[in-house]
C-alpha cells in the first residue's frame, strides 16, 4: 500500500468516525420530532452503507489518475481553507437573496415542512455530518467508480477528463431536479428558480473544487456553505 492511499483510508476513516460522533450527539439528545427525523440518517446500518460504499469508491479512486480524496500533491490550505471560504461565500449569496425573497419559507411550506433549516445547536453536528454524507454519496462513490470502470480499466486510462467532467456535470445537474425538485418551481412560482440555479452552482463548484484539490475539498466546500446558509442565517 503506497503512502497516497494509507492517508486517503486515515482521512475517510477519520470521517467515519465524525459520523459516529453526530450518532451519538443526536441519540443522547432531546426527543424532539425534528432530531427524531435525522435519526435514521445516522443509524449504525446507515453509517456501515455510507462506509462500505466510500471505502470501494476510495480504492477505486486510488486506481485512476484524478486527485484523490486528502491529495499529497495539494497544499492542506488549497484542499481545506479555499473552499471552506468560497463556501462561505456561496451560503451567502444564497441566504441574502432568501432574506429579501422569503423563498426558502415558501419552498419550506409548499413540501408540508416547518422550515428549511434544523434549530440551533444541533445544525451544527447534524450538517456537519450531512456535508460528509452527500459528498461521499453524490461525488466520491459514483465519480471514483465510474472513472474506474470506464477509463481506468474500459478505455485504459484515455480520456478521463472527459469522463470526469461528463459524470460531474450529471451529478451537479441531479441534485436541483430532485431536492426539493424542479416541480417547487410549479408550485412557489420563480421565486424558487434563483434557490435551484443556486444548489446547481454550488455543486459545479464542487465538481471542479474535485478535479483541482480533491474529494475532500468537496466536504469543505460544502462545510463552508452550510454554516452560512444553514447555522448562521436562522438567526437572522
Amino acid at each position: 500500500m503506497n503512502t497516497q492511499t494509507r492517508n486517503d483510508l486515515i482521512c475517510f476513516g477519520l470521517l467515519i468516525v465524525a459520523l459516529i460522533i453526530v450518532r451519538y450527539v443526536i441519540v443522547l439528545g432531546p426527543e424532539t420530532s425534528m432530531l427524531q427525523s435525522q435519526r435514521s440518517l445516522f443509524s449504525w446500518q446507515a453509517i456501515g452503507i455510507i462506509g462500505l460504499a466510500g471505502l470501494a469508491g476510495v480504492l477505486m479512486l486510488n486506481q485512476t489518475g484524478l486527485r484523490k480524496l486528502w491529495d499529497t500533491g495539494v497544499g492542506t490550505g488549497r484542499k481545506t481553507i479555499l473552499p471552506f471560504a468560497a463556501g462561505l461565500l456561496l451560503g451567502a449569496i444564497q441566504s441574502t437573496y432568501d432574506f429579501f425573497t422569503g423563498a426558502g419559507d415558501k419552498i419550506a411550506a409548499s413540501m408540508g415542512l416547518e422550515g428549511m433549516h434544523i434549530d440551533f445547536p444541533f445544525s451544527i453536528p447534524i450538517y456537519t455530518g450531512g456535508a460528509i454524507i452527500v459528498s461521499t454519496m453524490y461525488y466520491l462513490v459514483p465519480i471514483s467508480l465510474v472513472v474506474f470502470l470506464l477509463s481506468t480499466k474500459i478505455l485504459k486510462g484515455k480520456a478521463e477528463g472527459t469522463v470526469f467532467w461528463t459524470v460531474g456535470i450529471l451529478i451537479a445537474v441531479f441534485e436541483p431536479l430532485t431536492n426539493p425538485g424542479i416541480s417547487v418551481i410549479r408550485d412557489v412560482g420563480l421565486v424558487a428558480l434563483p434557490l435551484s440555479l443556486s444548489v446547481l452552482v454550488f455543486n459545479l463548484a464542487a465538481i471542479y473544487s474535485i478535479r483541482k484539490f480533491g474529494f475532500v475539498a468537496a466536504i469543505f466546500l460544502r462545510l463552508g456553505h452550510y454554516a452560512v446558509w444553514h447555522v448562521i442565517y436562522p438567526f437572522f
